[in-house]
Order: C-alpha cells, then structure tokens, then sequence
C-alpha cells in the first residue's frame, strides 16, 4: 500500500511531495521526500522524533548513498498540551529528495 501526499508549498516556488509506502506483512514505511525548486545551498533536512529510538531502525538514504542521522533533544505530545522530551533524529543532505525506512526492531 502507498499513499502520496498533495504537494506542499513551503514558498511560491517550492515543493514538497512525499511518498509513504507501508509494507503490508511486516512494520516498515518507506518515506520519500522529494523537494522541486531548492535553491542551491539550501540542505534538505528530514526529523523524526521518537521517545523510544531504540526501538526503532530508521536508514536515510540519496541515491544509494547512506545518510547518518545527527541526534538531539526534540519534543513530542502525546497527550494535547503535555510536551515531553524526546529523541530527534535529523537527516540532512544537499540533495533534492530523500529515502527514510522505519522499521521496528525484532
């Protein structure tokens, strides 16, 4: 099963259009980002945020090439109104898309 995503205007000219495969017998999406009309020097950068990354196998790949995530402290809610501290992961390349695979650790 996949889904695509309308494209988001992050300016006038700039796009955003992700593509989320999710795989029907095992826990793995597949998430591609692809960004139209980037400026030159301007890096794509991908977070993620979990309060359990060891549970979690996340692979950032461009073209084949492996990206490592930089890790810090980020934030998520899981109740409306209650921020906790969590794990963000951020994958950064200079690139115009991006290839992230989530999938739970066995």
């Amino acid at each position: 099963m996949w889904y695509v995503f309308t494209p988001i205007y992050i300016s006038k000219n700039i796009t955003l259009t992700r593509k989320v495969v999710i795989y029907k017998n095992k826990p793995v999406w597949e998430i591609n980002d692809i960004i139209n009309g980037k400026p030159e020097g301007i890096r794509l950068n991908q977070l993620w945020h979990s309060c359990y990354p060891e549970m979690l196998n996340f692979e950032a790949s461009v073209t084949g090439r492996k990206v490592t995530p930089d890790l810090h402290e980020g934030y998520y809610s899981a109740f409306y109104g209650k921020k906790e501290v969590c794990t963000e992961l951020v994958f950064s390349d200079d690139g115009n898309s991006l290839k992230t695979i989530i999938s739970i650790n066995e």
